[in-house]
């Protein structure tokens, strides 16, 4: 039973290690341009190959795709291209742009110059105005 349990204990570690390796394998590093010089563990390499470039997880980027009107991008992943292993590709999870809802305009109401009486002081500043037919209850 112990022995058993080593082994799997032991086999989901190298799975794990493995795993690991994959996911750091799978690194992109987007770029516009290859790198003229690569730094890699151990050694420097001066104009590398196309292929050194791809091997060190530099990938080229690809133009990123037009988001339409209505929607918006929700979530960016740079992802390594299908067709080509030497691009990358911009990939955009969408959804639709919430509705905002614009309140109405307040209602205007057109009054003729001859029914508002506009007050002013002395010195020409404006106090108010009231609308003269406006019933009020004021006492005259």
């Amino acid at each position: 039973m112990k022995k058993e349990m080593l082994i799997t204990i032991l086999i989901t570690a190298v799975a794990a290690g493995l795993l690991a390796d994959k996911i750091e394998q799978k690194k992109i590093i987007p770029v516009n341009t290859w790198p003229r010089v690569l730094d890699l563990p151990g050694k420097q390499v001066i104009n590398p190959s196309v292929d050194q470039c791809v091997a060190a997880g530099y990938r080229i980027l690809r133009p990123a795709p037009v988001v339409s009107a209505g929607k918006q991008v929700v979530e960016k992943k740079i992802e390594q291209c299908p067709d080509d292993p030497s691009y990358a590709i911009v990939v955009y999870v969408l959804e639709d742009k919430p509705v905002v809802v614009k309140p109405a305009p307040p209602v205007i109401t057109n009054v003729p110059a001859d029914e508002v009486e506009f007050r002013f002081t002395t010195d020409g500043i404006f106090i108010g105005a009231v609308w003269k037919s406006a019933v009020t209850n004021s006492v005259k």
